[in-house]
């Protein structure tokens, strides 16, 4: 989510009046923005990096709950895993 100030009033998930800050999925206010009503802050939350100044750090992988192993390390489940395409358009072998 990201920080935004308020230019106009509107309506939207409640009552936002000028100069107030909302919250919110770009993706959702992305037709706000583009008339001006509202202004995408300098310093947004999304824009923070995660890290030990404002109280979040990767997981050490080698830990409970850490990182998922990468793709070229990941275990191999095998072709059992996958499941099977249907084959469209062949006609059935009959008997």
């Amino acid at each position: 989510m990201k920080t935004y100030t308020v230019t106009r009033p509107h309506i939207g998930d409640r009552f936002y009046d000028a100069g107030e800050a909302r919250e919110a999925m770009p993706l959702d206010v992305k037709h706000l923005v583009a008339a001006g009503i509202l202004i995408e802050d300098a310093a947004s939350d999304a824009d923070v990096p995660p890290g030990p100044q404002n109280g979040t750090s990767p997981a050490d992988p080698g830990q409970a709950g850490g990182l998922a192993p990468a793709d070229d390390q990941a275990p191999d489940a095998g072709p059992a895993a996958k499941p099977a395409k249907p084959e469209i358009g062949k006609a059935k072998a009959s008997k």
